[in-house]
C-alpha cells in the first residue's frame, strides 16, 4: 500500500495515524444503521465475502449530551 524500501512513502505514518483518528471520531460521534436491513448485502466468493457496492449505511449523529465513557 505505501511501498517498501527506498521507495516507501515518507508520509505513510502520518496517513495511517490520520485514518485511525477519522475512524475513531466517526465511531464516537455517530451511530450506524443499514438503510435497507432486509436486502441482501454480500457478494460471496469461495474465499471472501464483500459488501455489495450499493449497500447503504445511514450515519445518525449522536446526541452531544451523551458521553462515551470508558471504565
Amino acid at each position: 500500500m505505501w511501498g517498501t524500501g527506498r521507495m516507501a512513502c515518507p508520509g505513510r505514518y502520518y496517513a495511517t495515524a490520520f485514518m485511525k483518528i477519522v475512524i475513531a471520531q466517526l465511531l464516537l460521534d455517530y451511530d450506524f444503521k443499514l438503510g435497507e436491513p432486509e436486502s441482501k448485502r454480500w457478494i460471496s466468493w469461495p474465499v471472501v465475502k464483500i459488501p455489495k457496492p450499493w449497500t447503504k449505511v445511514v450515519f445518525v449523529p449522536r446526541n452531544r449530551g451523551e458521553c462515551v465513557c470508558w471504565k
